[in-house]
């Protein structure tokens, strides 16, 4: 059965391709790029293929109110992440639909998948997923600790299973693995090998996310508009990332309390406001040093360090080297 996209309005059939699941399974990588303009949005993907591996990354731009349905009946392994807006998921075995909000991300197996994309007028829907066949699947789980190795008891026996009962924020280190992909410019060769690495990466985390929450109860963010005003909060953040207000402001900015922003922000993302801040900081002045011409003291004054060395400093610790040799 092939992949279908319709509008569930007048079932147009707006994206259709036939699909064995072997078409990954080539040892050599694949990789390619689409763009379509619907008539109310605008559609870009990526997609990398290799040794039953896929990797996906759509992002949805609506021009105005529509609602998509997707329909496969594959039996692929689904790394799940929710970058923008919610879509809602059924798997093949299962009887109800499950609504993915923004910022999470799950494990799931099934022999099927449908679901629904809802959008409104300027809204963007984004995500990113890296799919597994059976067989690689069952290969990486062999002896990957228990709560791999429980999740592919079922992927053994096509059971369809789903690794966190409650969708898991996505954490600073899993928007790193994320992002390190999505802009990778090694060659092809190097690049199956760094692809290879961050998708065992990126499943690892998972994982340990999961293990994580096994541990630890949400204690400040008690309901879903808390949960919503810290993604607000931390979108702020990304999009004034040269001149970020203080915690004061940002709570304000955001309608919760100070308290509210420090701890809640730690519980949804495993990391403090400061920290995630740094952190974004330091990629976007790599992006800089790697598609523009700005020079290194202008990098570092245009994100906010009080000097040339304070940011070389900061620079090197997290990447390794100095900023120089990012060019």
């Amino acid at each position: 059965m092939p992949i279908e996209l319709r509008n569930t309005l007048d079932k147009q059939v707006l994206y259709r391709k036939e699909f064995t699941g072997q078409e990954f399974n080539q040892p050599v990588l694949s990789e390619r790029s689409f763009q379509m303009k619907l008539p109310f949005a605008d559609m870009q993907m990526a997609q990398w293929q290799f040794d039953g591996i896929q990797i996906l990354f759509n992002n949805w731009h609506y021009n105005r109110p529509a609602s998509i349905s997707l329909e496969s009946d594959h039996d692929l392994v689904n790394l799940q992440f929710n970058l923008k807006g919610e879509i809602q998921l059924q798997s093949g075995n299962s009887s109800g639909m499950i609504a993915i909000a923004g910022n999470q991300h799950n494990l799931l197996y099934s022999n099927g998948m449908t679901g629904v994309l809802a959008g409104n007028v300027n809204q963007d829907y984004s995500a990113f997923v890296v799919q597994f066949n059976r067989e690689a699947f069952l290969r990486i789980a062999v002896n990957a600790g228990e709560i791999l190795e429980r999740f592919a008891e079922n992927v053994a026996v096509k059971k369809a299973a789903v690794l966190s009962p409650s969708y898991m924020p996505i954490d600073l280190r899993l928007q790193q693995a994320i992002q390190s992909i999505l802009n990778c410019r090694y060659a092809p060769g190097i690049k199956k090998i760094f692809l290879y690495s961050k998708v065992l990466e990126i499943l690892a985390l998972q994982a340990d996310a999961f293990g994580r929450t096994l541990l630890r109860k949400q204690t400040t963010l008690k309901t879903d508009y808390d949960k919503e005003r810290i993604h607000f909060a931390r979108e702020y953040l990304l999009q004034n990332i040269e001149s970020p207000p203080g915690l004061p402001e940002l709570a304000r900015i955001a309608g919760i309390n100070e308290f509210k922003l420090k701890h809640g922000f730690r519980e949804l993302f495993d990391t403090s406001v400061f920290n995630y801040l740094a952190e974004k900081r330091l990629e976007l002045a790599c992006n800089y040093l790697q598609d523009s011409n700005m020079s290194i003291a202008d990098i570092a004054h245009s994100l906010g360090y009080s000097s040339v060395q304070h940011f070389s400093m900061a620079f090197k610790k997290k990447f390794g080297y100095p900023p120089k040799a990012a060019r």
